[in-house]
């Protein structure tokens, strides 16, 4: 069926809201655009604008919401990653005990437990960069990816290609890549590797694209050496899988 959504770029308040309601509904709504959508249309709707839909007729229509994590979560797996780091160094007996007072905590004390933290605290930047691609492709619980029954080799791929047969990223694989001074790192499914950078135009296409023509898989296994190596590799985690419409 069909419906129509009207949006707000106002920006509201809480007072804007009718009190006393589970729901965040506005007691007044002032439409900026108004859109009538058909069977198959998409609406993407930014954090924050207030939207108003309405059925017009029989209709469905399914909400896919995409949540941003939070600060608590950023943080709880950032220091958890850092907790996985640390060694079991142990925190020396403070210098400065006073035998008169042992339950109070000196400077000495303090010092001693931050400068045992400090080397974790201050992570350099490509500790927490490699951590953050992790953390952004690390696959959902309910959305793993499995390697496939048979393993692939390079004279499969050579095969396939030749087959003149698309292969496509599993619908649940998270890539993502970045560039420093020290080279190249893809990040797959919650891990990191470095790569040469001479990969560095297969690794932004194989990040970014879904479906791989086989045109463009030639062009992948050639525009530099070790391409080829790096679709194999995807294929046996399952990052790659065959086009099963074509199968």
């Amino acid at each position: 069926g069909r419906r129509r959504w009207r949006l707000s770029y106002r920006d509201y308040s809480d007072n804007d809201l009718i009190p006393g309601l589970e729901q965040r509904i506005l007691a007044h709504f002032d439409t900026d655009e108004d859109w009538l959508l058909e069977p198959g249309d998409v609406l993407y709707l930014p954090p924050g604008i207030a939207h108003w839909g309405t059925a017009d007729g029989d209709c469905m229509t399914y909400s896919l919401g995409f949540r941003a994590p939070s600060r608590r979560e950023l943080a709880a797996d950032w220091f958890q990653h850092l907790v996985s780091l640390a060694d079991d160094t142990r925190l020396d007996d403070p210098r400065d005990l006073d035998v008169d007072d042992r339950a109070r905590i000196g400077g000495a004390a303090l010092s001693a437990a931050q400068q045992l933290l400090d080397p974790l605290l201050t992570a350099d930047a490509g500790a927490f960069a490699d951590w953050f691609g992790c953390y952004v492709t690390e696959p959902k619980p309910q959305f793993q990816v499995l390697p496939p029954d048979e393993t692939w080799t390079q004279p499969d791929l050579e095969r396939w290609i030749a087959s003149d047969r698309d292969l496509v990223r599993h619908p649940a694989a998270r890539l993502a890549w970045q560039e420093s001074a020290d080279g190249l790192t893809l990040f797959v499914q919650g891990e990191a590797r470095r790569l040469r950078c001479e990969l560095r135009d297969a690794v932004r296409i194989l990040a970014q694209t879904r479906r791989l023509s086989p045109a463009l898989l030639r062009q992948l296994a050639t525009m530099a050496e070790g391409g080829s190596r790096l679709i194999v590799d995807l294929l046996n985690e399952g990052v790659l899988e065959p086009d099963a419409e074509e199968e």
